[in-house]
């Protein structure tokens, strides 16, 4: 099992979202369950290849890439999406940073 280690979001009392600097080979989780692992960062109404959740952790190989703008359900969005493996599921795909919080 995976534990975030980040310091909780100014203002908030949870772990904040993934910098916007993911050199490939970082660890994540994910934020939130159910997190989606799209198919193609370039359109988010492509297929969800699979789900993340908490302690599952993420692993980056590629990104970040710039791409459409997705609200996560904190309130906050993001441009910038990243590659990488569900470390429990071995599900590959991307993910918003704002749904990744940081190891």
């Amino acid at each position: 099992m995976f534990r975030a280690t980040n310091t909780a979001a100014p203002g908030g009392n949870g772990p904040g979202p993934a910098s916007q600097a993911v050199p490939p080979g970082s660890d994540f989780d994910f934020r939130v369950p159910g997190v989606r692992i799209f198919t193609d960062y370039t359109n988010p109404g492509s297929p969800v290849a699979g789900l993340g959740y908490p302690g599952q952790g993420f692993g980056t190989d590629d990104g970040p890439e710039d791409g459409p703008q997705y609200n996560c359900d904190n309130g906050t969005s993001t441009t910038t999406w990243t590659h990488g493996t569900n470390r429990t599921t071995q599900v590959s795909g991307w993910v918003p940073l704002c749904n990744l919080v940081r190891l």
